[in-house]
């Protein structure tokens, strides 16, 4: 079986805003794709707990 020649077949590309956080309780770091940028307050997955969030370009 020969493979299809290259122009018959397309890759797939999408693009994702990949938001990192790092929590104020216990250090540990998670990332959210496409992040709403409204939500101010997020939940640890590790512990648990939450906190406000402050961009840390401009921190």
């Amino acid at each position: 079986m020969s493979p299809k020649p290259a122009a018959t077949k397309k890759h797939e590309r999408s693009v994702e805003k990949l938001s990192h956080f790092r929590c104020a309780h216990c250090g540990k770091w998670w990332s959210v794709g496409d992040a709403p940028l409204a939500k101010k307050v997020w939940w640890c997955p590790w512990c648990g707990l939450s906190a406000q969030t402050i961009n840390a370009a401009t921190h």
